[in-house]
């Protein structure tokens, strides 16, 4: 379900909460958003563009190369490690493994997982893997950011440490 009648505006480096009850349409919003799921009526633009309007191919580079997600349930790859998972939307946008792997660790240092690059997401425990997730979302140049409870079950330290992060 997604919410009726609804448009935002959201400037570079702005950030913008969405909150209502349970049911309300919040995931599906954000998959809108990020040009997961097309809309059943309206428009959803990006810097200027029409995302309707745009090829599937133009849409699948949109999505591998711009846009960072992190969804609430993660999304990690089990036969990667922390590294590789992070790693992937930029080996996947053909960047060279040096370069990948180098913001792989940056991004990890940024969410306090550069010590665990080698661990696999069963190793790690929910609030660790969530860290990856935003680790992984946050890699490279991704403008935006999109994320379905990104502090969820994370403490309020490691919470409020990964939103200043975020909000870097």
């Amino acid at each position: 379900m997604a919410p009726d009648d609804f448009s935002v505006d959201v400037e570079v480096a702005e950030m913008v909460a969405v909150m209502g009850t349970s049911g309300s349409g919040k995931p599906t919003l954000l998959a809108i958003a990020g040009a997961l799921l097309t809309p059943t009526s309206g428009t959803v633009e990006g810097a200027g563009e029409s995302l309707a309007r745009m090829s599937r191919a133009g849409l699948a580079r949109l999505l591998r190369e711009r846009i960072g997600f992190v969804f609430q349930d993660f999304n990690l790859l089990p036969s990667l490690t922390v590294l590789e998972n992070v790693a992937l939307p930029l080996d996947l946008a053909g960047a060279s493994r040096a370069t990948a792997r180098s913001e792989a660790r940056r991004s990890l240092a940024r969410v306090g997982m550069r010590q665990r690059v080698g661990n696999y997401p069963d190793e790690l425990s929910g609030g660790q893997q969530q860290r990856v997730a935003i680790g992984r979302a946050t890699v490279g140049s991704r403008q935006p950011l999109l994320a379905d409870e990104p502090t969820g079950l994370l403490d309020s330290l490691t919470g409020d440490h990964v939103l200043e992060g975020l909000h870097e």
